[in-house]
């Protein structure tokens, strides 16, 4: 048993030898993967069909090929990691054309998962601020970010967008710019220039390798914490439609929460699709693949077949042509190229930065230390859940000079009334899976890894702002099904839910995991609730009116992991309750 349970760990680590990349497997197979005796073995991907390509493997260096390679640590140079990735830029272009069929899915996975998202943060925000910043900002930023990153940034499978908790930023920005009678465009500007800054001062100073002492006690609360942030957004706007003082309106919010629990409700069911015992596998991938995509498509056919309330549907609002989401009318506000009485779309630069007050920059000045500190979590855990070992990324590991190339991203975008942006989850780590080869020992065998993939996904991310009809017809009910949805699935993909599913059960019908049956139930729970704590702690401080400094909350999480917690739970229960899991993304695991 314990040979087997060797050689079956090291099935899952080493990347296959070409003609027997299947070999190693045990009869035990299921209908994805077929094995022919004296004959190559092909893997069948469970989004599309694709034949092993040798060139993958022969055009990385021989010393990260060995599985016993350790994972490289964080350097201490921005340039050292530019220098290093370098060396692979030939690769990333070669990898895309090797493995088209499996770079173009992937893109495809992860254009619908993020757009949607995009547009729902955007659409959000957008009612929110009075359409100060809205849906052409966030679709500009995501995919002109987007795509400098995938190009010349040196962890190309990150997913660089406008986040949730950017969104919250966002608003309290505009409610801090209200309170002080400032104008907002030149408060956001001036607050990117603190931002910037204060990036480039993490990244270059090295700060980003303390990154990997984080733990998952740390970062499933950060990440309960960021979905619930989406979970909040979707829920409220659904309560604020039944806001309406008459029938009618009630009525149209009545069959708007139908459309959001519709999208919702089949988002779960189809996201599970490869678990269904009916449809060939092949189908249920694609049912699985593109569940937000089908679900969406769905619910906009489904508003428009009620006529009595089709007609007042709100739907996603985007200018008719390229350009910013507010219409101003001249003499109303001090943009000196709208002439008097007419009514346009604001400027792209619409700061005054020159004429900025000090009460301004000292505002944006005491913003951005937040800001920055909560980038440099998000960041650093985004970019540590994407570039897990068991993930099996043969380019390198890289923290600070990402940390700079948003640096460099979060300065001009917020100058042009854009919003800041950050690596997402978990989308990010959702990415890679999509193009890995997945064994069905249980973990991918390597990954194409290419800057073409992600090129693709921010291209298509920004084609709606010249083709408007693309997304025009969408309701926004639809949208919040899409956040509640995105919220869901990140909170229960995390050790904090199962150990609050175990909590909440009753004792009779407990069921827990082998490793968890060394620590004592009563243990379990005081952990979970400890956690349980912190999360509402952090939401505590991010509802009052400093919610800015949420991120102080959330980077004392990783002194209180290491220094207090030892006291409370010996070593051999924290090394059960804080040890990662691998979460099955039923998206992308058969």
């Amino acid at each position: 048993m314990t040979g087997n349970a060797e050689h079956a760990d090291r099935a899952t680590q080493e990347i296959p030898p070409p003609d027997t990349a299947m070999d190693t497997l045990d009869h035990g197979q299921d209908e994805s993967v077929t094995a022919n005796t004296g004959k190559k073995s092909n893997f069948v991907e469970a989004s599309t069909s694709f034949s092993q390509d040798t060139q993958l493997v022969d055009e990385l260096p021989q010393n990260l090929h060995d599985a016993e390679t350790p994972v490289k640590l964080p350097t201490s140079s921005v340039l050292e990691e530019f220098s290093e990735r370098l060396a692979y830029c030939g690769a990333d272009y070669r990898t895309a054309f090797n493995w088209c069929s499996k770079s173009l899915s992937a893109a495809l996975f992860m254009f619908f998962a993020t757009l949607f998202s995009t547009v729902a943060l955007g659409a959000h925000l957008q009612q929110a601020t009075d359409n100060r910043i809205g849906l052409s900002e966030y679709l500009l930023m995501n995919s002109a970010a987007g795509m400098l990153h995938a190009l010349l940034g040196v962890q190309p499978l990150l997913i660089i967008r406008p986040t949730g908790p950017i969104t919250s930023i966002l608003m309290k920005l505009c409610a801090l710019a209200d309170s002080l009678s400032v104008d907002i465009y030149t408060l956001l500007a001036a607050t990117s220039v603190f931002v910037s800054l204060l990036m480039f001062a993490i990244a270059f100073s090295g700060l980003a390798r303390h990154i990997q002492r984080l733990t998952p006690f740390t970062y499933e609360i950060f990440a309960c914490f960021v979905c619930s942030i989406y979970l909040h957004n979707g829920i409220s706007d659904v309560v604020h439609r039944f806001t309406m003082d008459n029938l009618t309106n009630f009525g149209v919010s009545l069959f708007d929460l139908n459309l959001t629990l519709l999208v919702f409700g089949l988002s779960v069911k189809l996201q599970a699709a490869r678990q269904w015992r009916c449809l060939p596998l092949a189908v249920r991938a694609v049912l699985a693949d593109y569940a937000v995509t089908l679900s969406i498509g769905l619910a906009t056919l489904c508003s428009f077949a009620v006529d009595v309330v089709s007609a007042q549907v709100l739907r996603i609002h985007l200018p008719a042509s390229f350009a910013p989401s507010l219409e101003v009318t001249g003499g109303s506000v001090p943009f000196a190229d709208v002439s008097e009485g007419t009514q346009r779309a604001r400027p792209w630069y619409a700061a005054d930065l020159i004429h900025a007050s000090s009460r301004t920059w000292l505002a944006a000045a005491v913003a951005s230390v937040p800001i920055s500190f909560f980038f440099f979590m998000d960041q650093g855990i985004s970019s540590l859940l994407c570039q897990l070992p068991e993930l099996h990324l043969l380019r390198g590991h890289y923290y600070h000079a990402s940390f700079a190339c948003l640096g460099v991203f979060n300065f001009f975008g917020p100058m042009l009334g854009c919003p800041f942006v950050t690596a997402s989850l978990p989308h990010s780590p959702q990415f890679v899976r999509a193009l890995s080869t997945s064994s069905e020992l249980g973990g991918p065998s390597h990954v194409a890894e290419s800057r073409v993939a992600p090129f693709l996904v921010y291209l298509l991310i920004g084609l709606p702002l010249f083709v408007p009809k693309l997304i025009k017809a969408v309701p926004e009910a639809a949208i919040d099904g899409v956040l509640i949805f995105v919220g869901y699935d990140g909170i229960v993909c995390t050790g904090l839910w199962e150990r609050l599913l175990l909590c909440l059960t009753p004792k009779y019908d407990v069921f827990f995991p082998a490793p968890m049956r060394a620590v004592r139930a009563t243990r379990t729970r005081q952990y979970t609730l400890l956690q349980l704590s912190l999360l509402g702690l952090c939401w505590i401080v991010h509802l009052s009116p400093f919610g800015l400094a949420v991120s102080f909350v959330v980077v004392a999480l990783v002194p209180l992991r290491e220094v207090l917690l030892p006291r409370f739970f010996n070593e051999r229960e924290l090394s059960v309750l804080d040890s990662p899991r691998k979460c099955a993304d039923p998206q992308l695991v058969a």
